[in-house]
């Protein structure tokens, strides 16, 4: 017989349970690491040890079981297929071994864990079956009571990631309902010090009704906000494959009001779409240098790991590109973890951005001293494991705050105390950027556009300066001479005024005759601040001069317009005193 045990760390629970998950966590931690060649040591493990139950507490929607098998008089039986569900016992708090079995006379020899990562979405975690419970079905048992448990719960689906090269554990979640969804790649730490490249199976079983299962596979991906967004009026609006909300219904006059909350006080904003990646290993700088182009090793060193968020439209696009680089790379010490299913990434933008964030910060850090596109690891409202970054998406002054996802609401309601701090949604972010010049990747640039084309060189640096000298980034040769020089191109992104009407993506430019095509708008709105119609395209370079006259075609009129310097109004970017 097979006993799962609930596993709770509390005071009236035997110490045997709790000793016991530590060790099957270590025994997985180690078969991964001196069989398999995989070290979970950038995964933060040994902190997640010390502070189990941690994510996986019972009261915070996760779970944590312990399998046992034998015991005196008791068959050990070979249920290999763990198809048997005659033979399983769960044990919670507050529960009695049937047949007054002891704990003592059995052999604690599995466990499993659940955590949630979004209201209805959870993630299997260290499945694992020590020696002594392998050919027993021990397994398949644990994952079924978890499954129970998580419909129990009310989750509509659960995920799990697991080695490709594991085939037994691929074959048991597929007995159980799991689907493979696609893979994710990551540079795990072999045996021997050095990193390499490892692919992992990304896997998802759906629970409930089969309307809800219909319900759920067309819906947008929620964020770990979903609840708090509809409980302040979110109206939500799939973007990038995620459900975020592009205003809030209540009274506070749409879209115009949310973008003039983030101009005069402070908005907030769920970006919780966009990839962030953490970089380990000695030689993770030199190799992002191959993938892009801006001074990664001028850096500061500070936490030992290079911070990186990718656009949220194309990021599974991002990093299929790394995983094939870092292959070409082979054999140095880079790793690459993705945080996607455990961080959420929220912005709070305005004047008064600076004054809220600081109310949630420790005692003795000062953001005064933090300058523009400068960030650091923190506690904030008193939820550790974050990180804050001086930038944004809107042309003012603002922080981006990655948190843990079981905390992002708690972060945010304290924002949500300072007097100029409201919610504000996708409508107002895509006003403001414009505003502000900003690019949005799939409109105003894409994988064809150059950084000389997008008129962003300034990433690569200045004239003379390392990256543009010794180069050494994929495509680089396409747009810098071998000198470091800009080659010339044939067209440049610039901003637009004088339009009667707002002009949208796609509308056609012409010269000032209004008889030769010269180029496209790819993003273009009324602007609240300037109260006029603004837009941004790519026109032939000729004609890309501030100043110079062009008609733009809108409803099969011609309007006369102008090319103008971007941004449009005054950004707010902060340096330190």
């Amino acid at each position: 017989m097979v006993i799962v045990h609930c596993v709770t760390f509390g005071d009236d629970e035997d110490p045997a349970l709790s000793s016991a998950a530590k060790d099957l966590f270590k025994g997985y931690f180690d078969e991964l690491k001196n069989v398999h060649g995989c070290d979970l040591t950038f995964q933060s493990f040994q902190d997640e040890l010390a502070s189990l139950p941690g994510k996986f507490a019972f009261e915070r929607n996760g779970g944590l079981w312990v399998a046992s098998v034998g015991g005196e008089g008791e068959e050990g039986g070979d249920d290999s297929d763990g198809d048997d569900d005659d033979d399983i016992v769960v044990v919670g708090p507050g529960c009695m071994i049937p047949g007054g079995r002891q704990l003592k006379d059995r052999r604690l020899v599995g466990v499993v864990a659940v955590k949630e990562l979004s209201p209805g979405v959870g993630e299997v975690k260290r499945m694992f079956v020590g020696k002594e419970g392998r050919r027993k079905g021990v397994g398949g048992k644990l994952l079924r009571v978890l499954l129970d448990y998580a419909k129990s719960k009310h989750y509509v689906e659960i995920k799990l990631d697991s080695l490709e090269r594991l085939r037994s554990a691929l074959s048991l979640y597929e007995k159980n309902g799991f689907v493979r969804i696609g893979v994710k790649f990551l540079g795990l730490v072999s045996r021997g010090g050095s990193k390499k490249i490892d692919m992992l199976s990304r896997i998802r079983t759906k629970l409930g009704s089969s309307s809800l299962r219909r319900a759920f596979s067309s819906a947008p991906i929620p964020t770990a906000l979903e609840s708090f967004h509809k409980s302040h009026g979110g109206k939500m609006v799939e973007f990038a494959g995620y459900s975020l909300p592009v205003l809030y219904e209540k009274d506070n006059g749409g879209v115009m009001a949310e973008h003039f909350q983030t101009r005069e006080r402070a908005g907030i904003f769920d970006v919780s779409h966009m990839g962030q990646i953490k970089w380990h290993g000695d030689d993770c700088a030199d190799f992002i240098e191959k993938c892009v182009v801006g001074d990664v090793k001028g850096l500061e060193a500070k936490e030992g790991y290079i911070y990186m968020v990718v656009n949220g439209a194309c990021k599974h696009k991002d990093m299929a590109h790394f995983k094939e680089q870092m292959e070409i790379y082979g054999g140095k010490d880079v790793c690459m973890d993705y945080m996607e299913e455990t961080l959420s990434l929220i912005a709070i933008q305005g004047p008064s951005a600076a004054a809220a964030t600081q109310t949630i910060m420790p005692s003795g850090v000062d953001l005064t001293g933090v300058d523009f596109m400068n960030g650091f690891d923190t506690t904030l409202a008193g939820v550790d494991g974050c990180r804050l970054t001086r930038c944004g998406y809107t042309g003012e002054d603002g922080f981006e705050l990655s948190i843990p996802s079981d905390k992002v609401e708690t972060v945010v309601g304290a924002l949500m105390e300072h007097q100029d701090v409201d919610v504000c949604g996708l409508g107002a972010r895509d006003s403001l950027r414009l505003e502000a010049g900003l690019c949005l990747y799939g409109n105003d640039i894409d994988d064809t556009t150059t950084p000389i084309e997008g008129v962003l060189g300034w990433t690569l640096g200045g004239k003379g300066g390392r990256r543009r000298t010794e180069q050494g980034c994929l495509g680089m040769s396409n747009f810098l001479t071998e000198d470091g020089k800009f080659r010339k191109v044939e067209r440049k992104r610039v901003g637009i005024l004088g339009m009667k009407a707002p002009a949208r993506a796609h509308t056609e430019i012409f010269d000032a005759d209004g008889t030769t095509k010269i180029g496209e708008i790819t993003s273009g709105t009324f602007s609240p601040c300037l109260k006029k119609p603004i837009a941004m395209g790519y026109v032939a370079t000729p004609h890309a001069k501030a100043g110079t006259a062009i008609n733009v075609s809108i409803r099969g009129k011609m309007q006369k317009a102008e090319v103008t310097k971007m941004p449009f109004v005054e950004t707010h970017y902060y340096r330190a005193p």
